[in-house]
């Protein structure tokens, strides 16, 4: 993602939503330094939280973070709360940034998310990356219109015409409707790629206007190996992505850990072109074995 753009992760329930906000949170802290457009500022990373509370939140990300470190499966007994914070916030700051991870309030107005936003500015903070784990969860009766629908789109609309001129980058994460459910049982091998431009929302058909940045995600096991696959939808910055690479493929972790690992500075590339063939890094086939 770039500054400015105003991004979603679209995924069916229970197709690890979270963790793909999470993981974006996490890497933007730990795999860059921050360059900023005002000197004068504190460069920062804010991630707000709905529908976990913060605790949960931390929980989650100490545990990322462990394994990120050290490869192995993590236990949260005897690690109390205070110890999660401290080594979360040690290593998400080590590079430099400041982070805010916060409360909301299901059903909360988006205006008071903005103001909260804006607070973050006043107190001379330069605000990188904002994410909502979701803004769905926000009270959409404050945005006024009789439609449901049109609603669902404007709580999107009132944060980007917030976020996209300060230079935001703004994610969060949408829920795919029972037809997309539809698709993933009539079409299991290539379904993640028929969901694109096809309107699977829930709330609205056409929510994808609001978004400049969209991609698709969903959780699949295959011969009892767990994999998230990916698929990009649109990108309206000049530099998108390439076509190449808009479908692939990780691999999670062994049982016992959460998520999947990160390749950002390995030699290794991590991805798949498909689920359960060989990566991209050399290892066996080449890519083009199975286009």
């Amino acid at each position: 993602g770039r500054r400015g753009e105003y991004a979603n992760v679209s995924a069916p329930s229970g197709h690890n939503k979270t963790g793909n906000l999470l993981d974006a949170f996490v890497s933007f802290c730990i795999f860059n330094k921050p360059v900023l457009l005002d000197p004068e500022k504190k460069p920062l990373h804010v991630y707000t939280t709905i529908e976990d509370p913060v605790t949960e939140v931390i929980k989650k990300i100490y545990v990322l973070l462990q394994q990120h470190e050290h490869g192995i499966p993590i236990s949260l007994r005897g690690v109390c709360p205070k110890e999660q914070a401290e080594y979360v916030s040690r290593k998400l700051t080590e590079n430099g940034w400041n982070v805010k991870i916060v409360d909301f309030e299901n059903g909360g107005s988006p205006f008071s998310y903005i103001a909260q936003l804006n607070s973050f500015i006043e107190q001379g903070y330069e605000i990188f990356s904002a994410g909502c784990d979701y803004v769905h969860l926000m009270g959409k009766s404050a945005i006024g219109h009789s439609n449901d629908a049109e609603n669902a789109k404007g709580l999107h609309r009132v944060i980007s015409d917030f976020t996209t001129p300060r230079d935001i980058f703004h994610y969060t994460a949408h829920q795919l409707s029972s037809e997309a459910r539809t698709e993933m049982r009539n079409y299991p091998d290539d379904f993640i790629s028929r969901l694109v431009d096809k309107g699977f929302y829930e709330g609205s058909k056409t929510l994808n206007t609001e978004f400049g940045f969209e991609w698709y995600t969903a959780k699949i096991i295959k011969d009892g190996v767990a994999w998230q696959v990916f698929e990009w939808g649109k990108h309206r910055k000049l530099g998108a992505t390439d076509e190449k690479d808009k479908h692939f493929a990780v691999k999670y972790y062994p049982v016992g850990m959460i998520g999947y690992p990160y390749d950002l500075h390995l030699e290794k590339d991590l991805s798949y072109k498909k689920v359960g063939n060989r990566n991209t890094s050399g290892d066996g086939n080449e890519w083009s074995d199975f286009d």
